[in-house]
């Protein structure tokens, strides 16, 4: 028999994991035996046979479950290929041990570090650019000038039909557009198709773009329908007022008395320099300075710089009182210009009176009654009494709070004391010159008899009993 190598086109050996008819071709011989060794031979074919099954196909169907790497098979061949007539026995298969798979510990990866990125600095955004400009002016036309710190904006008329208002716009562009674009602001919507003059009050060191449209309104929004020219102009920068320890001189303030009571004050207009804030009246009691500036926030009264008289109601006392002109600089309030001071004598409104009578009664006691007071804000009658000196609201010994009555018994005076009376209409409302009296009576004396001494009764005398002598 003659062995051949493995046929290079069929894979890799056996133990790469080939099948075991593809390992080796061997051209088959016809065998000479003889009918003497055919009865000896046959079982050790069977056998053979059953040990080339058992090798090929063992694995298969004894160990269904588990599959090993298949040991290389040597393939036994029956016939006479000895040097004498003795049968080659067939090899013994070694048992085909199921390897055990080793279990594979996964490495543990160190971790890795992550990279610290370099900080990307900030990208440096683009200005937005300017609106640019197309020439969208109509027949109007437009002027623009300056009046103190404000710019007065002067167009002519829009003479066509299906007006609606006058959009007047102001941009901080070089471009001013209705719809509003970057930098727009509508300042204004004047819908009377005559009024032709805006000003506007716009912030100072900076230069503003000015443009009116005349529009119409549709269900779709506002349809231009003509525009002036745009105008351009700069508004200076406002310099900062710096105070001044010198205000100017407004002269006399004036103060008439008015039949209610109240005061009016009047002065002369400031017309210097300074762009002052407001007029405030102030009011200190005598001696004292007056002055909003001098007197921390206190005053009277504080009126629009356009104003030079106001109507106020002045308590009584005696006060000092002036006008200052106030304006802000650097944050805290200073004087334009003041006035001079007035000293103000206001006197007191005399206190209604009503009318009180004091008896003394058979009982010896103080009967008081009095007229029924019918003031507004009335509460309770308050009655004082002094042994001497003028009864005043810190002696009072009796309060009433029904508002109906008008008598009263004292019946805790002394015989032969004498007492001073006062009544009293009494409001916890201050109503009235700053008090809480609304009326009282005049002051009524009054003087308790001393009690009448008895005369002693004589105790009668009883004549001697005569003494009986036998």
């Amino acid at each position: 028999m003659e062995h051949q190598t493995r046929d290079p086109d069929h894979g890799p050996s056996p133990s790469q994991g080939a099948r075991v008819e593809d390992d080796f071709v061997r051209r088959l011989t016809p065998l000479k035996v003889s009918p003497r060794r055919l009865t000896a031979s046959l079982p050790l074919a069977i056998v053979a046979i059953l040990v080339v099954a058992t090798v090929a196909f063992g694995a298969t169907v004894v160990r269904p479950v588990v599959m090993g790497p298949m040991a290389s098979a040597t393939p036994v061949v029956v016939g006479d290929d000895g040097p004498d007539d003795t049968p080659t026995p067939a090899p013994t298969a070694a048992p085909t041990v199921e390897p055990t798979t080793a279990p594979t510990t996964a490495p543990t990866a160190a971790p890795t570090a992550a990279p610290t990125a370099a900080p990307t600095a900030a990208p440096t955004a683009a200005p937005t650019a300017e609106p640019t400009s197309t020439d969208t002016s109509g027949t109007m036309t437009l002027t623009a000038k300056l009046s103190g710190s404000k710019v007065v904006l002067t167009w002519t008329a829009y003479d066509g039909a299906d007006f609606a208002y006058y959009k007047v716009v102001r941009s901080s562009y070089k471009v001013a557009s209705w719809p509003l674009g970057s930098g727009d602001s509508l300042l204004a919507a004047i819908s009377n198709q005559s009024t032709l003059t805006y000003t506007d009050c716009a912030p100072a060191g900076k230069t503003w773009s000015y443009e009116v449209f005349a529009v119409r309104s549709t269900s779709g929004g506002y349809v231009v329908l003509d525009s002036t020219n745009l105008v351009t102009i700069s508004v200076p920068a406002t310099p900062k007022p710096t105070a001044t320890d010198n205000p100017a001189d407004l002269g006399a303030l004036h103060a008439a008395k008015n039949s209610d009571g109240t005061y009016t004050f009047s002065w002369a207009a400031y017309t210097g320099d300074t762009d002052f804030t407001y007029y405030k009246l102030d009011g200190q009691p005598y001696p004292a300075t007056p002055g909003y500036v001098e007197n921390s926030g206190h005053y009277w009264a504080c009126l629009d710089n356009k104003t030079t008289s106001v109507t106020v109601k002045v308590d009584p006392g005696t006060w000092n009182v002036n006008v200052e002109a106030v304006y802000f600089p650097a944050g805290g309030a200073a004087a334009a210009a003041k006035t001079d001071t007035l000293k103000l004598v206001v006197a007191a409104a005399p206190i209604p009176s009503i009318g009180l009578t004091v008896t003394v009664g058979d009982d010896g006691f103080a009967h008081l009654s009095w007229d029924k007071y019918t003031g507004d804000h009335f509460e309770d009658y308050l009655i004082a009494r002094t042994e001497s000196g003028t009864p005043t609201q810190a002696n009072v010994i009796k309060e009433i709070g029904d508002v109906t009555a008008t008598s009263w018994v004292d019946t805790s005076v002394q015989a032969g004391h004498t007492y001073h009376y006062r009544v009293f209409a009494w409001t916890s409302q201050t109503v009235c010159n700053g008090e809480t009296i609304l009326a009282q009576s005049p002051v009524i004396t009054v003087k308790i008899p001393a009690a009448a001494t008895p005369a002693p009764s004589a105790a009668p005398s009883e004549a001697p009993s005569p003494s009986s002598e036998g």
